[in-house]
């Protein structure tokens, strides 16, 4: 490895709790550095190991973009269009090859929407039940999927008002374990490293 592919793995592979002290002051949930510990607990941190995660974290996107395409659509062609598309994407493709969390954001989110399509249509406790913990993964992986979860309620409300108390419900129970997020995000707002983006507007 050259010194700037070590310091990313030492950076996004810290070992427990550097990840948690690296979690307080830069700008990624807990769940990134967790997964990415673990993950070289486990297997080491030769690069290739660190590159597979990613790899391996982005798979999940391609069931979600076939869902999602067939379910929204209604055709088996825009399903298999939307794995097209998904694979041959040049940042997704980058990205499943980077050590960074992107690309299992890039599967977490889709995979969060496409369960909750079928939460909608099936109405099953277990199908909410799946949205919800795909929902709380997704978050913890990158903070940006937290407006993700708001466009969910934006699109119940509007279209499918019938499943509102149900999606409010299981909302409920993805909001109080998403607290640590919360905190999280104030302590990076109030001393984080990237407090500058954080602060007044100049």
């Amino acid at each position: 490895l050259n010194p700037r592919q070590r310091q990313t793995i030492q950076y996004w592979a810290a070992p427990w709790p550097d990840g948690l002290a690296l979690a307080r002051v830069e700008p990624h949930p807990y769940g990134t550095f967790a997964i990415f510990a673990l993950w070289r607990g486990l297997l080491g941190d030769g690069e290739w190991v660190m590159r597979l995660l990613p790899a391996l974290g982005s798979l999940p996107g391609l069931a979600a973009a076939y869902v999602l395409g067939r379910r929204l659509f209604r055709t088996e062609r825009a399903g298999l269009l939307a794995v097209f598309l998904y694979a041959v994407h040049p940042a997704l493709i980058w990205h499943a090859q980077d050590v960074r969390n992107y690309a299992l954001w890039a599967a977490a989110t889709p995979a969060a929407t496409a369960a909750l399509l079928v939460a909608l249509e099936s109405n099953r406790p277990r199908a909410w039940l799946r949205y919800g913990l795909a929902a709380v993964l997704s978050a913890y992986v990158f903070f940006f999927a937290l407006f993700f979860v708001i466009a969910h309620g934006v699109y119940v409300f509007l279209f499918r008002r019938e499943r509102l108390r149900r999606w409010l419900a299981i909302s409920l129970g993805v909001a109080v374990f998403l607290i640590p997020l919360g905190l999280q995000i104030l302590a990076i707002m109030q001393g984080g490293a990237y407090a500058g983006t954080a602060g007044r507007f100049s």
